[in-house]
């Protein structure tokens, strides 16, 4: 899959507050080195499993360098004198290609105003047009702010396995290609319909 098919928009959050969502790029790796020095601690934490102080340049490197193939990532960014990104979500295909790996990260300062839910969300289209069948991932058990995220999403979150919730994300059939453009209302742009163009073209 060609990264410009990926869903292109942006947002308004629920404080008002606008953020571009788009794929991300092999230039972003200094922008996600930016983005770890802004997490809190825990953030920090809650992402790695572990104290996390620092993201090297090598692991930013190999993080903003997916293929869109086997492994998918969007980011979201705003304009604080140049672009920043607050929010990263990605996923990488399982070896069956059945499921997929997911992982998200949002800016402390961008957290609880629906970020979270609408990269979840994109992921979730790129997934289903990818054939993906679940979204999977562990969240340690006092991450409580991502488990209510999930919760709130309607998804069933299991019991802890001692310090991990292993979640599962189901993704529908449901033809809900680029959800972005179903609420254009709350968008400012929305530039990702090139899939509808090109079956134009073929018409």
């Amino acid at each position: 899959m060609r990264a410009a098919r990926l869903i292109r928009e942006t947002i308004e959050l629920r404080d008002g507050r606008k953020v571009t969502l788009r794929p991300i790029r092999p230039t972003d790796a200094v922008l996600l080195v930016d983005l770890h020095q802004h997490l809190s601690a825990d953030s920090q934490f809650y992402r790695f499993f572990g104290p996390k102080p620092d993201l090297s340049p090598a692991e930013a490197e190999y993080l903003a360098n997916v293929d869109f193939t086997k492994r998918f990532a969007i980011v979201a960014s705003v304009d604080e004198d140049g672009e920043r990104l607050v929010a990263v979500g990605r996923f990488d295909i399982a070896e069956d290609e059945d499921e997929a790996e997911v992982a998200i990260v949002v800016r402390d300062d961008h957290q609880g105003v629906g970020l979270g839910r609408a990269v979840l969300e994109r992921l979730l289209d790129v997934a289903r047009g990818r054939g993906i069948r679940a979204l999977v991932g562990e969240v340690l058990a006092e991450n409580v702010r991502m488990l209510d995220l999930l919760r709130s999403s309607g998804l069933e979150v299991g019991q802890p396995d001692g310090s991990v919730v292993r979640v599962a994300v189901p993704v529908t059939d449901t033809p809900l290609i680029f959800r972005g453009l179903g609420i254009v209302a709350r968008s400012t742009t929305a530039i990702a319909d090139r899939a509808g163009r090109l079956r134009r073209r073929r018409a």
